[in-house]
């Protein structure tokens, strides 16, 4: 079967081959999801109460270090890793290509996996330093892998998939994130009556990081990234694997080459002191940067970990994480299923002002509130003003995931040229993982000074200048291909650079 193209092409593309062009990045980012996942049930069931006299339970986990660094050490390891992991990317990507970095990422996922797989098996005796040290050391290597992942995955789908179906491939990559983070807390939910299981759940992410290995040998490296390379032919076979018949592919090659000569005579012309910080580069820069860094500076990853604490409080118990998990995994749904009709900017506008009401809620509601004294009223009845808060949570996670979530590393792998594609994607991947490190760390003590109330005032005023960001910068990039958007933001640099010289140029009088 096959789908119609946008961009002025009747072209039909193979469902089969589409599929195998998604499949093989996207399990990248499930098995971040599942890692997230399943940690957080496996230290779960390491610190429970019952695992204390378990046979199972390694005894370099019951040693004198205390369980809260252990924890934190373990937690924080995955994030870190990750952040070295596009470090390490950046100077690399032009030269591996798109497909090498998401096997690199692969054969790292299955490496740290056996790590954290031998903490719990032959290092089960062992002692504490090696024990926490082997499960942190696993955890990094994933972490790196997570870092080469979130780079080749989006920015592979972005150059082999069609301009009229490019919106919800790479926005679908983060819907695989979710249904990895509820893989995760299912299994973890599934085992958590049996204490010995926890290392059993990264035994599963061996076996689908394989599949996402092997699978990398049934695609066809990037095409643009070989037209970068001036391999014109590789490039020509790519589009073969894609499209079912000669005609297509010749069509769109063609297209693209086109495309690539009408950006060379733009008068932006290459030069060597040409790089992704210089002038030309800036419109790009702040639209992607930009939205990188409201994503994070939002308060998303702390209000999730909050979350999970209130909906304890509201009776919900240990199903709180795989339903919020479920709930995530539907919001995502919605914008991979209407990115393409709704374009990038609707979505961030509705997400955006999703999280502004959710989290004026939440700062009203938190006003005072004390989940000791306040979750229940007089006739032992869940409190109104708790379920207030439950349901802002959910509107303000819903935000996130129909916005700022799918949406940030779509535009990010759409709007730089191809050129710099590369490093400034693996910059962005750099940004987000340093920024959610430093959220999550500066989080605890904001509220512990300020009061919960503040801290969501605080992100709730971060999100409506999210929106003003929006609209002042972001551009509409839907049914676009890449090389029309590029010269979208060339057109629109030039332009900006005129307007700026007619109002400080000064008039001379005749």
């Amino acid at each position: 079967g096959g789908v119609g193209v946008g961009g002025g092409s009747s072209s039909s593309v193979s469902y089969v081959s589409l599929f195998l062009i998604f499949i093989s990045p996207a399990l990248g980012g499930l098995l971040f999801g599942y890692e997230i996942g399943a940690t957080s049930f496996a230290i779960s069931m390491l610190s429970s109460p019952s695992s204390l006299s378990d046979p199972f339970r390694p005894s370099w986990w019951t040693s004198s270090i205390p369980s809260h660094a252990a924890e934190g050490l373990i937690l924080s390891s995955l994030c870190l890793g990750a952040l070295l992991g596009s470090i390490l990317v950046f100077p690399l990507t032009d030269r591996l290509g798109r497909r090498a970095e998401i096997r690199i990422a692969a054969t790292l996922y299955i490496c740290g996996a056996l790590f954290e797989v031998l903490s719990g098996t032959w290092l089960r005796d062992a002692s504490r330093s090696v024990g926490v040290g082997c499960l942190v050391l696993g955890r990094t290597i994933f972490g790196v892998g997570v870092g080469f992942a979130m780079h080749g995955a989006p920015t592979y789908m972005a150059e082999m998939t069609p301009p009229a179906m490019r919106g919800s491939v790479v926005a679908a990559k983060e819907f695989m994130v979710m249904l990895g983070v509820l893989m995760g807390y299912a299994g973890g939910y599934s085992a958590s009556g049996n204490n010995d299981h926890w290392f059993h759940m990264y035994a599963w992410g061996i076996l689908i990081s394989l599949t996402m290995l092997l699978l990398t040998w049934s695609i066809p490296r990037s095409v643009r990234w070989l037209m970068l390379r001036s391999n014109q032919e590789e490039a020509f076979r790519s589009l073969q694997f894609l499209y079912r018949d000669n005609t297509e592919a010749e069509r769109e090659f063609a297209t693209i080459c086109r495309q690539i000569e009408d950006q060379q005579s733009m008068g932006e012309q290459r030069s060597s002191n040409r790089h992704i910080f210089s002038g030309p580069m800036r419109r790009a820069l702040q639209v992607g940067l930009g939205l990188i860094v409201f994503q994070q500076i939002t308060g998303q990853p702390s209000i999730v970990s909050y979350a999970t604490v209130v909906f304890e409080n509201a009776g919900l118990g240990e199903n709180s994480s795989v339903l919020l998990a479920i709930f995530m995994l539907c919001a995502t749904a919605t914008s991979v299923a209407t990115v393409d009709r709704f374009g990038r900017k609707t979505l961030l506008y509705t997400g955006c002002s999703m999280m502004v009401v959710a989290l004026a809620i939440l700062t009203g509601a938190f006003h005072g509130y004390s989940l000791d004294t306040d979750n229940t009223s007089q006739e032992g009845k869940p409190h109104v003003r708790q379920f207030m808060i439950l349901f802002s949570m959910f509107v303000y996670i819903g935000g996130y995931q129909v916005g700022f979530g799918p949406i940030a590393w779509l535009v990010l792998g759409e709007i730089f040229p191809l050129e710099f594609r590369g490093q400034a994607v693996a910059f962005g991947v750099q940004m987000n993982f340093a920024l959610n490190f430093l959220v999550q760390l500066a989080v605890p003590g904001i509220q512990d000074g300020i009061g919960l109330s503040n801290t969501f005032g605080i992100f709730g005023v971060l999100s409506g200048l999210s929106l003003i960001f929006i609209w002042k910068y972001v551009i509409e990039t839907k049914g676009l291909s890449l090389e029309e958007i590029e010269l979208k933001l060339q057109r629109m640099t030039q332009q900006g650079r005129a307007q700026h010289l007619r109002e400080t140029t000064p008039l001379v009088a005749p």
